[in-house]
């Protein structure tokens, strides 16, 4: 077998951002030849700044998961309990990164927040050549690994398997698909491309909301001046709904603190956007997206339940489709996972992967799979219930 060359330029460290603590590790560590430098980061702006740019991957389908302003909202939202690292596989311009923290008795590496936020995301890299170098640094580095809905189509997934052999026990199973709507090109209506039945339905829904006083369906742009106002009214109207009765709202968890962070930091380099349905002034129902590498992707959205006899979740939709396909979108992603309403939308799905890795001779990788057995069993019991 070929060893791949070594990597060059990782970085390991013991804390992403000031908050993690004041603890500063020295030390070097040989993996494939490479030398593996421990030190703390003062942020992740420090690690942006060592790299020409932060790797978004050459896929014409790029996770706004990868981004920085994605992984640095998430360490801040959903802080580790033990030291996080980073590592980098640099060859010129072109990266492969992995921002990795710690979770569980079985020091279970993964991606901060990603049991919380549940979103599809993988490493975010230049090449290819970087990628494998990256992954076959946290082979080596002998810990479980856990990935949650990996696309499918990642080379990440057969690299990591490929990878693990002879090294670890690597299990890929389907995960939770993404809903996605294709837009075609040209600013073409979307909702042409609906069934008469379903258009009439959006336009039913529509006059019934202007019976209940002056409609408007408004798409405003995040900014340092109005995000905290716009964001304001997303959170109230989906607390208005059966996620605040069961406290699980943005306005009541900690997944709302890690939208609020995103918003912000993403709305500096792309158009982050709150799509909200006005009836006399008042929002009642609103979508947080964002615009990234072509494509609209849904973050969160909410309406109030006493509008619900106007559909409101659906209006909604429709002026965020159709204003993602006059920004020349191919694609309007639906984030989180399938559900009657999105495939309301569309039927098309892209496939994603749950990976877990066990390394041979590691004291953590029995827990961890001990624990991984005993959810499965409970998931199925509660499946027969």
């Amino acid at each position: 077998m070929t060893r791949s060359a070594p990597c060059q330029g990782i970085v390991h460290s013991d804390a992403l951002v000031s908050a993690f603590g004041p603890r500063a590790v020295a030390g070097r560590l040989e993996v494939l030849g490479a030398s593996v430098t421990t030190r703390r980061l003062a942020s992740l702006e420090d690690l942006r700044e060592q790299l020409t740019r932060w790797p978004d991957g050459p896929s014409d389908r790029a996770l706004p998961t990868t981004t920085l302003a994605w992984t640095q909202a998430a360490a801040e939202a959903f802080p580790p309990t033990t030291r996080p690292f980073v590592g980098v596989a640099s060859r010129d311009a072109a990266a492969a990164i992995a921002v990795m923290v710690e979770r569980g008795v079985a020091r279970r590496l993964q991606f901060p927040g990603a049991e919380v936020i549940g979103e599809p995301t993988e490493f975010p890299y230049g090449t290819l050549q970087a990628l494998h170098e990256l992954i076959e640094w946290l082979i080596a580095t002998k810990r479980p690994i856990a990935l949650w809905r990996v696309p499918a189509q990642s080379p990440a997934t057969g690299l990591l398997a490929r990878a693990a052999r002879g090294r670890a026990w690597c299990v890929v199973r389907a995960g939770s698909p993404s809903p996605v709507l294709a837009l075609q090109a040209g600013g073409a209506d979307p909702m042409a491309a609906l069934p008469s039945r379903k258009r009439n339905h959006l336009r039913r829904m529509l006059d019934r909301a202007r019976a209940l006083g002056t409609t408007d369906l408004v798409v405003e742009r995040i900014s340092t001046r109005n995000h905290a106002a716009l964001l304001d009214d997303l959170w109230r109207v989906e607390d208005a709904s059966w996620k605040g009765r069961r406290g699980t709202s943005l306005k009541r968890s900690a997944v709302g603190k890690f939208f609020r962070r995103y918003a912000l930091l993403a709305g500096a380099d792309e158009v982050v956007t709150v799509t909200s349905l006005r009836i006399d002034g008042g929002v009642v129902a609103a979508q947080l997206g964002v615009t990234h590498r072509g494509r609209y992707w849904t973050l969160k959205s909410g309406f109030d339940e006493s509008y619900e006899a106007v559909s409101p979740g659906y209006l909604v939709t429709s002026a965020a489709i159709r204003h993602a396909a006059a920004e020349g979108c191919v694609a309007y992603e639906f984030l989180g996972d399938p559900t009657p309403f999105k495939s309301w939308w569309t039927r098309d799905v892209i496939p994603n992967v749950n990976i877990a890795l066990y390394p041979y001779r590691s004291a953590g990788s029995i827990p961890a799979l001990a624990g991984d057995v005993a959810h499965a069993w409970l998931a199925r019991l509660r499946g027969h219930g």
